[in-house]
């Protein structure tokens, strides 16, 4: 599997530990890392042509990770009660 995040570094911390994570559960997986920009189209279908994924997760979001220190909102308030699950959509389920 390829971690990609626009920080090289961030990206191989998340695949190092991932893949950590999979040889203490004896799981065959093991990660890479690379950079990319999410926010630019033409590297982003580049990465898809070259790399041929079967499914691609997308862990962005437009909410900095800083906005409760800096920026105080709402949503920011109702994410610290509820912790951070409270903000992950439910998916609808596949019908058969």
């Amino acid at each position: 599997m390829t971690v990609l995040a626009r920080s090289a570094q961030a990206a191989a911390e998340i695949a190092c530990i991932a893949t950590a994570r999979a040889v203490t559960s004896a799981s065959p997986s093991r990660f890479t890392a690379g950079a990319l920009d999410a926010s630019d189209r033409k590297a982003v279908a580049e990465e898809l042509a070259r790399s041929r994924p079967g499914v691609v997760i997308n862990c962005a979001s437009l909410q900095s990770p800083w906005e409760s220190r800096r920026a105080p909102t709402a949503w920011t308030g109702l994410l610290a009660a509820g912790g951070f699950g409270i903000g992950v959509p439910k998916l609808k389920e596949a019908t058969h």
